[in-house]
């Protein structure tokens, strides 16, 4: 991130033609790379199916039985934790029974899609609504759906730990600080795509030697608690763009 505000200040410097080649060029990559995405999306079922397959064979029913606890207790916390944006506009004075009102039908639409920027048209105009200044929303809204990932550390961290447990990896107490640590910073530079946070994993996998193939079993669980993850990421997103409006004033 640093990098790209660096080479895109010493862009604006360069020859407006040459300028232009390379944003046409990082414009075609970016559009190619939507087609890879695309290409691996559709193939991602049978990946997940042959990494499912050996664990359920293994462990018969209990699979399932272990599947559905990791998801129901990790929505659970997920839900704690959005109610936590509830408590604090609470405390700082505004109306909860009316954000919650207005929030809902941002929530929907988050729940449905689970893309954060999907529903971002939805959230502004919840929030001019709700009469925070366009000024806030138009700058903490859009910043917000890019780095503000408010559930996703909490769920994939967690989803980190079922593994470990799903394979018999004793992590110690450091590690576990560590990794939540590591997929935290993460968070914000995860892809604006559904599970987009569990692709970008991969080097917190290979450094503590938990196996790269658990992700992939957490993409194929991860239908709901991609959903409530969305949820509560919107949710936080017009209540902190609130809450900061409500400071400026």
């Amino acid at each position: 991130m640093i990098f790209t505000v660096i080479f895109s200040l010493a862009l604006i410097q360069v020859e407006e033609r040459l300028a232009k080649n390379v944003v046409t060029f990082f414009e075609a990559t970016k559009q190619a790379l939507l087609v890879v995405i695309t290409w691996i999306m559709e193939l991602a079922p049978y990946g997940i199916f042959a990494l499912v397959l050996p664990i359920t064979a293994n462990l018969g029913t209990e699979s399932v039985r272990l599947l559905g606890t990791f998801i129901f207790i990790v929505c659970g916390l997920i839900v704690l934790l959005a109610a936590c944006i509830y408590l604090g506009l609470w405390i700082l004075g505004h109306d909860i029974r009316k954000f919650a009102k207005i929030m809902a039908p941002v929530q929907v639409i988050g729940f449905g899609t689970r893309s954060s920027l999907a529903t971002l048209p939805a959230t502004i105009a919840a929030s001019e609504i709700l009469g925070v200044s366009q000024k806030t929303a138009g700058i903490v809204l859009p910043a917000a759906v890019t780095l503000f990932k408010f559930a996703s550390p909490l769920a994939r961290t967690a989803g980190t730990y079922f593994i470990a447990a799903l394979y018999g990896i004793d992590l110690t107490v450091y590690e576990f600080i560590v990794i939540a640590m590591a997929i935290g910073l993460l968070s914000f530079y995860s892809p604006g795509i559904p599970s987009g946070g569990l692709l970008i994993m991969t080097p917190v996998y290979l450094a503590f030697g938990l196996p790269v193939e658990g992700i992939g079993l957490l993409i194929a669980i991860d239908l709901i608690v991609d959903m409530f993850i969305t949820v509560a990421n919107v949710t936080a997103n017009l209540g902190v763009t609130i809450m900061l409006d409500g400071l400026r004033d």
